[in-house]
């Protein structure tokens, strides 16, 4: 769609001729609702189903983002490699690059705030 011009983009999306070229076009502007209603008539499911989408409700959300999300954590974006510690594992280089410093299981007494309510340090 990038290599045509907009107007031709905008009648074959407004016309409903890219809908018979792809589905995709279809899904990306069906309501995951309206989705969910033509798997089940059952309420149950249809709540269940519904907790699958993210970030809006699934009467304002696109099955096809939707369904790129699920198919993008089930491969394990949830989670990184080598596990949870390696985020605080790879930050550290970048705290101590600016002044920064990493200590594990340091006493703290109190934390330092500036008076905009920023923390900048500790004691």
């Amino acid at each position: 769609m990038k290599l045509i011009p907009q107007w031709v983009c905008l009648f074959l999306l407004k016309s409903g001729i890219a809908d018979l070229v792809s589905p995709v076009f279809w899904l990306s502007g069906t309501p995951a609702t309206d989705f969910i209603n033509t798997l089940t008539k059952n309420k149950d499911l249809q709540l269940v189903f519904s907790y699958f989408f993210y970030g809006v409700p699934p009467k304002e959300s696109s099955v096809l983002i939707n369904a790129l999300l699920i198919h993008h954590y089930k491969r394990g974006a949830y989670y990184p490699k080598g596990g949870a510690s390696e985020i605080a594992f790879h930050i550290i280089q970048t705290i101590q690059k600016y002044g920064g410093n990493c200590l594990v299981r340091a006493p703290v007494s109190q934390i330092l705030v500036d008076e905009k309510g920023s923390a900048y340090g500790e004691k």
